[in-house]
């Protein structure tokens, strides 16, 4: 994955089949650590110049992705000062998938660092498969529409990835 991954003209890129499943990623030394997956896509996007990670789900809300090496209080710090994420004891911000966008739209605006958001698990965003209900039509039409292909810069690096099981919408 690490080498197939490209993310210079789409930046919005959707993860589908096993995203609850580890991947090798190299440590250096010949040597391999399992992660999962949005810690996976954070290691490597940080070689490509990523700084900072910030993951979402329907349950835990936002959790800021930490890689190896980087201080946890310094990232949700940053989320915080930034964006006015504040995180519980467990590292979570829970919110409503409203609320998400507002702060996925902050952070594709943001210009001054390179951050990637991850819609964790989006798939099961939809309660039923068969149709989706008006607020979860509007939620993923407001995302994709906030894809940061649209407002590309040239110094801009945005990455939007959704991980999904199975594709419902």
């Amino acid at each position: 994955m690490k080498q197939s991954f490209r993310s210079t003209v789409h930046n919005l890129i959707i993860l589908s089949g096993n995203i609850r499943d580890r991947y090798p990623f190299p440590t250096g030394d010949g040597k391999y650590i399992p992660l999962n997956l949005s810690q996976y896509l954070a290691e490597t996007l940080r070689l490509k110049g990523y700084e900072r990670f910030l993951a979402f789900n329907t349950i835990d809300g936002f959790a800021a992705i930490i890689p190896r090496g980087d201080v946890d209080a310094d990232a949700r710090g940053f989320f915080k000062e930034q964006f006015k994420v504040a995180f519980d004891d467990k590292g979570a911000t829970k919110c409503s998938l409203e609320k998400s966008l507002e702060v996925i739209g902050q952070i594709i605006a943001h210009k001054e660092h390179f951050v990637a958001v991850i819609a964790d698990f989006a798939s099961r965003y939809a309660v039923r498969a068969e149709g989706l209900t008006d607020k979860e039509h509007d939620y993923f039409t407001k995302a994709l529409m906030l894809s940061p292909a649209r407002k590309m810069r040239a110094n801009s690096i945005k990455t939007f990835l959704w991980s999904k099981r199975k594709a419902w919408f």
